[in-house]
């Protein structure tokens, strides 16, 4: 009789262990991949915030791509380190070298203005 009750309990051991255990938890496990590629994203994001955010108030040398995505009024262009700066210009600019001063970091572009000699 002891052994079917050691039986019984070990067997109530593993169901807990192996079956309600997953279903009671509220998250799995991070995978460590994921885990890796998670911090890896957020180590490129800021370090792309604290490029952007240093180039304020710098005067940069861009070519002017286009108009803007956003605002068909606004010039999109180019910097040297490829980040994007929206500003407010004439479109022959357009597909010319031109100086503005970087006034706005956002998340994935620069404000700028044009300067004028």
């Amino acid at each position: 009789m002891l052994s079917f009750v050691m039986f019984a309990a070990l067997m109530l051991a593993l169901a807990l262990a192996f079956v309600l255990r997953p279903l009671l938890t509220r998250h799995a496990p991070d995978d460590p991949a994921a885990l890796a590629r998670r911090r890896m994203q957020a180590l490129l994001e800021a370090q792309h915030r604290a490029c952007s955010e240093a180039m304020v108030g710098t005067r940069q040398r861009v070519l002017v791509t286009g108009r803007a995505a956003r605002d068909g009024r606004e010039l999109a262009a180019r910097t040297e380190n490829n980040r994007v700066v929206n500003f407010a210009g004439d479109p022959a600019l357009h597909n010319t070298y031109a100086e503005i001063t970087v006034t706005r970091a956002l998340p994935h572009s620069l404000r700028g203005e044009l300067v004028t000699n």
